[in-house]
């Protein structure tokens, strides 16, 4: 309702040759108030003026007998702190994907993957992630999508055919996820995974939910910044951990807003049992093809933020996994539902717990790692020469 409402009012202030811009006032003391507060607003300015126009002239004479009006005896209307920052549409971000979530469901392995093929490219370099859309509220500053866009051909760049943003902690904010919806053709992929799973492994990152000694940097609910807990079992009696891994609802949403045909589910598992099927293979669902990159490519996959050994004490806890287990079952059945609309099995593999090999700290090397597709497409290219070879040979016959 709110975005409807801005962006008619963008909609109708561009018809009439004008900018929209975002005001921000704060008030300070002894001005018409007894302290300093806070409003917001949008406002509709020629196109020839400047932010600084905008800010120091224009907005302040609106502002004024506005703000006198509102009070029987004289007061002291002064200066009030003026931020103004013009909005634009969506379809002005120059942009074709997003991988956005789940985080440790192997987001970053998708990333450093579809780099290799030359068609492809990020808007950040390496593993890191791009936080673009934690910047914008419900449309976007005009200032920050122009740096997005001219980054992209900063340095003598040149921008790749595909252009994508990975931020895997989209999926779990709902306005960041309505901003995603509303650039138009832009494609959203998503990774999913077992949820015990992806609990050890946040479990033992950095600034995870918990560490090997039990503490995290969990700032919002630590008058500290830093909570410690005397067994991994606290987690699951602290509501504020447990709203961290609602992703059932997130994945509903997710398939309300965003199109079928603009929508890629990977599962983690699908990853670590057949790679090469998933980014290049035969189906349609493969990340190359829908992307629109060309699939026959000399794919090297490889797994990233991989770390082998136990890196919490939940795998060790059988009655900790069941905790867990029916802490978010909800969820699980949200996933599982949201998994077989897209033609997908239900997430039921083998847990990371499951797995001897993950669990093993003196294997270093990946089950599937550095696979090498090439020779995977050499097979099927020769098979499909041969068959070829068939239907002349029985034609001219």
């Amino acid at each position: 309702m709110l975005y409807a409402t801005t962006m008619g009012q963008y909609t109708g202030c561009s018809i009439f040759g004008g900018r929209y811009w975002d005001i921000k006032l704060r008030i300070p003391y002894n001005c018409c108030a007894t302290s300093p507060s806070e409003s917001r607003g949008g406002f509709c300015m020629p196109h020839r003026c400047s932010r600084w126009q905008v800010a120091n002239e224009l907005v302040p004479q609106f502002w004024r007998p506005m703000i006198a009006s509102q009070y029987k005896e004289p007061c002291k209307v002064c200066r009030p702190l003026i931020k103004a920052s013009e909005l634009w549409s969506w379809e002005h971000l120059s942009l074709d994907f997003a991988i956005v979530g789940l985080d440790r469901c192997g987001t970053s392995s998708l990333k450093r993957n579809l780099q290799q093929h030359p068609e492809i490219g990020f808007s950040t370099p390496a593993d890191s992630e791009d936080r673009f859309f934690y910047t914008h509220a419900v449309m976007p500053r005009r200032a920050l999508v122009e740096h997005f866009n001219d980054m992209q051909h900063a340095n003598g760049k040149v921008r790749p055919k595909l252009l994508g943003l990975k931020d895997p902690t989209i999926l779990l904010s709902v306005q960041k996820m309505e901003a995603i919806t509303r650039v138009p053709g832009l494609k959203v992929i998503v990774a999913v995974c077992d949820l015990v799973s992806r609990l050890d492994k946040h479990g033992g990152a950095q600034k995870g939910l918990f560490y090997d000694n039990r503490c995290a940097y969990v700032g919002d609910y630590g008058a500290d910044g830093r909570t410690c807990r005397p067994s991994a079992g606290e987690v699951l009696r602290d509501p504020a951990i447990y709203r961290r891994w609602r992703v059932g609802r997130s994945l509903f949403r997710l398939s309300q807003d965003v199109p079928d045909e603009r929508l890629l589910v990977v599962r983690q598992e699908d990853v670590r049992v057949r790679p090469c099927a998933v980014y290049a293979g035969i189906p349609a669902a493969a990340v190359a093809r829908f992307l629109g990159a060309e699939a026959p490519h000399p794919w090297r996959l490889s797994r990233a933020n991989s770390v082998r050994g136990h890196r919490t004490d939940l795998c060790r806890n059988a009655t900790l996994q069941r905790g867990f287990r029916a802490l978010v079952a909800r969820d699980a059945v949200l996933q599982d539902t949201f998994l077989q609309q897209r033609g997908h099995a239900a997430e039921r593999g083998p847990t990371r717990c499951e797995r001897a090999e993950e669990l093993d700290e003196g294997a270093r090397a990946e089950p599937w790692s550095l696979v090498d597709c090439r020779s995977l497409s050499a097979r099927h290219g020769a098979r499909g020469t041969a068959g070829a070879r068939t239907k002349t040979d029985t034609a001219q016959a």
